[in-house]
């Protein structure tokens, strides 16, 4: 027999493959994905043996499981396939837990609110506590509230006891005795019904290369609070023979990969010599599209059922679907950190004493909204001068409906709704829809030079209006601007005055923190402190 393992080593095939008995079989395969999922021994040889025996192949340089997609344990997920799915909390209870996170999101001190329904905000709105379909928190309470510290205890002794059976099956002796496990700190998410995440391509979560150890190992995840099945979308195996401390650190992805794959090429690299950014980067998707398309093939969409915790290397290759979610959607993010290090991650002591927002594994701070509300979405009105060629397809009564239709909704006041009804009957349009845009600025605060006269008189200069948004795609009723809805739901004190420099001239507006301070330095009420026995399973820790 041992002859028999030593030909099918040297040169890997079915035939004899089947000369093995069955337990040396399995055998050849555990240790086959042990030696890629731990980074160790002989790589090359045992992604040859995994593929000749239909257990992995390779699409474009990236490693896809092939085998059997019903494994029996969440060990050979995880080592395999790369994802797995634990079980926390018991269906009876969800709807327990879903009633205390909506009673803990209607607490958040950091917000303004309707003091007859904390669901609401300072306008009598439904209160959004983070901007964008992703809707994953930015405040300081999403990550130190009583539930997501009781949630994260429950998925920790859970956990450990995978990552006990993780470490033991180290072949490296020093990482088999020194390997700890730690929890990382993450938000909180609600997705209202009708929202959507904006759709992110294939990409690895990877870490900064100066906050981990060469051996380190993170995991990324979230428990599913919802009544009904979430999915994650990713390409089983990917994960297998990666380092995570060798992957450039923020956002790895196969777009940014595969052109520059391209690039490498001595034919491709000779045409785009002489192309702008723009034709390049054109010409390039063009060559990595069929590529793309190819491994995207691949994709598994995985079920975490309710209630259940999805663990999975943070550099796994996944993706984000756009698909509007049917129902409210209740998740707590996780995040994991197998290290031999005794230090954490981050200074947590100061975190938790001062109840701050923790910056995600990746180091990104989680924002209150974009970086494109900022900029396309601010709530400015800007003057625009049409050209000979626009004016000859310039739509007087639909511009008109539409600033209409944005003034009054975004700020209906007495006087709004005055002038909005002599639009309709007024044959000088201009001249109304010049005071509303003045009563507009004055009713958002916003400081910006405006000359009605000179807009009137001149029948060539428009208002652009483009930077309103819905906080929830398909109610018309939650359109808003990053100006209104600062004002509408972050405390006055906490607003920031900005400096706006436009086409009309300089002025000032006030909008909230894209990131936020910490409970303490904000002066708010804090959360109970953490107890010692709290603060253990956030530091690395012995697991076997």
């Amino acid at each position: 027999m041992e002859r028999n393992i030593k030909k099918f080593c040297k040169k890997p095939s079915k035939i004899l493959f089947t000369k093995l008995t069955p337990e040396l079989q399995e055998q050849m395969i555990t240790t086959s994905f042990n030696v890629l999922s731990q980074k160790t021994g002989n790589q090359e040889k045992a992604l040859e043996i995994l593929q000749v025996l239909d257990q992995v192949s390779v699409v474009h340089g990236y490693t896809i499981y092939t085998g059997d997609m019903n494994l029996s344990t969440p060990l050979e997920r995880l080592t395999r396939m790369g994802i797995t799915t634990l079980p926390v909390i018991s269906p009876d209870e969800l709807g327990d837990i879903r009633e205390i996170f909506d009673a803990t999101i209607e607490h958040f001190p950091e917000y303004l609110r309707d003091p007859s329904d904390p669901r609401l905000n300072a306008v009598g709105d439904p209160l959004v506590y983070a901007l964008g379909g992703f809707a994953a928190f930015g405040n300081p309470g999403s990550f130190h509230n009583p539930l997501v510290r009781d949630l994260r205890i429950k998925c920790w002794k859970q956990a450990i006891k995978l990552f006990n059976q993780v470490i033991k099956g180290y072949y490296d002796k020093d990482l088999r005795d020194n390997y700890k496990v730690e929890v990382l700190f993450d938000r909180m998410m609600f997705r209202k019904a009708g929202q959507k995440a904006v759709a992110e391509a294939w990409h690895r979560d990877v870490m900064p290369g100066d906050l981990i150890d060469q051996r380190d190992e993170v995991y990324g995840g979230w428990i599913n609070l919802d009544n009904k099945d979430q999915y994650f979308s990713c390409l089983p195996g990917s994960q297998l023979g990666i380092t995570q401390r060798d992957i450039p650190s923020g956002f790895d992805t196969m777009t940014k990969r595969e052109m520059a794959n391209m690039m490498k090429k001595k034919d491709v690299k000779k045409k785009v010599e002489k192309m702008n950014k723009d034709q390049r980067e054109k010409y390039l998707t063009t060559l990595i599209k069929p590529i793309l398309l190819e491994v995207g093939k691949h994709r598994n969409k995985f079920k975490i059922p309710p209630g259940h915790m999805v663990i999975f290397p943070q550099y796994i290759m996944h993706e984000v679907v756009a698909n509007a979610v049917k129902h409210d959607m209740y998740r707590l993010f996780l995040g994991w950190r197998m290290t031999i290090r005794n230090k954490s991650l981050r200074d947590n002591e100061k975190y938790m004493s001062e109840q701050a927002v923790v910056p995600l594994p990746g180091g990104m701070i989680p924002p209150l909204y974009a970086a494109s509300h900022q900029s396309q979405q601010l709530g400015i009105p800007t003057l625009k001068k049409l050209t000979k060629a626009q004016k000859k397809k310039f739509d007087l009564d639909k511009w008109v409906k539409d600033l209409d239709d944005k003034y009054t909704q975004l700020y209906p006041t007495e006087r709004m709704k005055k002038l909005s009804k002599r639009l309709k009957t007024t044959k000088n349009k201009r001249e109304v829809i010049a005071k509303m845009n003045t009563e507009y600025l004055n009713a958002a605060e916003i400081n910006v030079p405006f000359d009605e006269e000179k807009f009137i008189d001149d029948p060539d200069m428009t208002i652009s209006f483009r930077s309103v948004f819905r906080t929830n795609p398909k109610d018309d009723s939650t359109k808003t601007t990053l100006i209104k809805w600062s004002r509408d739901t972050i405390p006055t004190k906490f607003l920031k005055k900005q400096v706006y420099d436009g086409s009309g001239g300089k002025g000032t507006y006030m909008k909230g923190p894209r990131y936020m301070k910490s409970l303490k330095a904000m002066g708010l009420k804090m959360y109970p402190n953490y107890s010692k026995q709290e603060k253990i399973i956030y530091r690395p820790n012995r697991v076997n």
